[in-house]
């Protein structure tokens, strides 16, 4: 699954409470590991940056 906004999956799909989108968006394992490696890359390029400033 590559959507990264669940509000617009709920409004797509006409649910009408956000729990029932998360109920049906289970991620799996590799999901996972690419969210974190993604965010793992935003924190490490924010942290040189801001070092690069100071």
């Amino acid at each position: 699954m590559h959507v990264k906004d669940l509000k617009t999956v709920e409004e797509l799909l006409g649910q009408k409470d956000i729990k029932m989108t998360l109920r049906y968006s289970h991620l799996a394992p590799e999901h996972k590991n690419k969210a974190l490696s993604f965010l793992n890359k935003i924190f490490t390029t924010s942290k040189k940056i801001q070092m690069h400033k100071n």
